[in-house]
């Protein structure tokens, strides 16, 4: 199933980032402890950086061929 984008295109770019920064503290503080995560941006925005990276890769991976 293909899920719709909703808004415009600035709010779902700030909307996954959202997303994928609650979910990196929420994973790091779950495998470190409270506030690990609140202590260690630099980790938070490495865990950012890798799901950003992965999620355009699934993307790229699933779009179908150009026809030629």
């Amino acid at each position: 199933m293909r899920s719709e984008l909703k808004g415009t295109p600035k709010e779902f770019a700030i909307n996954t980032a959202t997303m994928f920064m609650n979910e990196a503290i929420t994973s790091i503080n779950g495998v470190y402890g409270e506030g690990y995560a609140e202590s260690n941006p630099v980790l938070v925005g490495a865990f950012m950086q890798t799901a950003a990276t992965l999620a355009v890769e699934i993307v790229a991976a699933h779009r179908p061929a150009k026809i030629r």
